[in-house]
């Protein structure tokens, strides 16, 4: 009897056990046994974080997830973050582990190579950065777009401007950039170039090597046909041989499709004019018409300055009526405080409106903002070229 109770319950158990094993899989509970340190340790990077004990938090999560493919993600990030911060060191170290892991996928590991270039950038070990994209470029395509756009900033920062040639007609055609007759059409990528050509020909004339230049000009307006900067050069060049008008048709041509350039040529123009200065005078009167500037109005009035004092007055006055800014104001007063004796009202205003535009910003990036006081043809901030321009309104240009 008491055999048959042992084998009644001895079924009995199997049969509970086989439910329980089909209801609940064995691989949860392994599951649930093996990830309870890993949850412990998220909790605990969690409550550091929310204590904004940040350096903390990672090395818990770092010390707590030894790397493999499954939280890859989160070892490249909390990498990721480190460099944002500025701790680039910390950075490589994560990312060199990440790349020596065998557990990794092939994908992975070219990710983490390309993260650890970018770390290696901004630790300025460009040569590193280099060779590690190089090497991403020629095993795979999956990431070659963004080791190639690494490599083209790389080549910018060393100035080598024929490798970021190379490299930017290599990302033209991923970016679905037009080709005509062998010449970009559309895309950043015509424009870098045409400027990475304008540093070749700015180079080469340091060098007096006038013939390099105008070829790397060629160059440039071939690729952008509307590279106001190579016009400019070209301009330069011409007044130094001696053509002063083919230099003021060069820049003409120039204000022509990029009025705002005629404010940053204007001491080449007043060169090119020398003594011809009613006509530069009539030549600018016309042009503010379309592209009304206070530093244009300012370089009118002091060119009639010279001849008819009272005239350049009136013209002054009648501008900043038209137009009122702070820069036409001060440039108001200040004639006015010239011609009154001693410590005048006008004086008094003069410096108070002097000082504020000391403190605006001229010129400001269209792609990331950054403000500074000079014209850049690359933004220090964002590198971006050509998207530097003055500030305009009441309190700019």
């Amino acid at each position: 009897m008491t055999s048959e109770i042992g084998l009644f319950l001895a079924v009995f158990l199997a049969i509970f056990i086989g439910w329980v094993l089909g209801k609940f899989p064995w691989s949860t509970f392994w599951k649930k046994f093996r990830n309870r340190g890993w949850r412990k340790a998220y909790m605990e990077g969690i409550h550091l974080l929310l204590n904004q004990e940040s350096d903390q938090a990672i090395e818990t999560f770092l010390h707590s997830w030894s790397v493999s493919s499954d939280n890859f993600d989160l070892h490249n990030a909390l990498a990721n973050m480190l460099r944002r911060k500025g701790e680039v060191d910390r950075a490589i170290r994560i990312h060199a582990n990440l790349i020596e892991c065998e557990k990794l996928h092939k994908e992975q590991v070219r990710q983490a190579s390309i993260e650890l270039a970018n770390d290696y950038i901004k630790a300025g070990l460009l040569d590193r950065a280099e060779r590690l994209l190089i090497n991403v470029v020629n095993s795979s395509r999956d990431f070659e777009e963004r080791a190639l756009e690494l490599l083209q900033q790389i080549y910018e920062l060393e100035k080598e401007w024929y490798k970021a040639i190379v490299v930017a007609e290599q990302l033209a055609p991923r970016r679905s950039v037009a080709f005509e007759s062998n010449t970009l059409s559309s895309g950043k990528e015509r424009v870098e170039i045409a400027h990475y050509y304008c540093e070749i020909a700015e180079e080469a004339l340091q060098d007096d090597n006038f013939r390099a230049s105008e070829e790397a000009l060629d160059q440039a307006l071939r690729y952008d046909a509307r590279c106001a900067r190579a016009a400019i050069i070209r301009a330069e060049m011409a007044y130094e041989r001696g053509d002063a008008d083919t230099a003021i048709r060069e820049l003409q041509e120039v204000a022509d499709y990029e009025p705002y350039l005629i404010v940053e040529s204007l001491d080449v123009l007043e060169r090119c004019y020398g003594d011809r200065v009613d006509e530069l005078v009539a030549y600018l009167r016309a042009f503010i018409d379309n592209y009304p500037s206070s530093r244009l109005d300012a370089a009118i009035f002091r060119l009639m300055k010279s001849s008819s004092p009272s005239d350049a007055d009136e013209f002054l006055f009648e501008r900043v009526k038209i137009r009122p800014t702070l820069s036409g104001l001060d440039l108001l007063v200040a004639s006015e405080s010239d011609n009154a004796a001693g410590y005048s009202k006008s004086r008094l205003m003069h410096e108070l409106v002097s000082e504020v535009l000391q403190s605006k910003p001229q010129y400001q990036c269209r792609s990331c903002g950054y403000s500074g006081n000079h014209m850049h043809w690359q933004c220090p901030q964002c590198h971006s070229w050509d998207t530097v321009r003055r500030i305009r309104g009441k309190e700019g240009d």
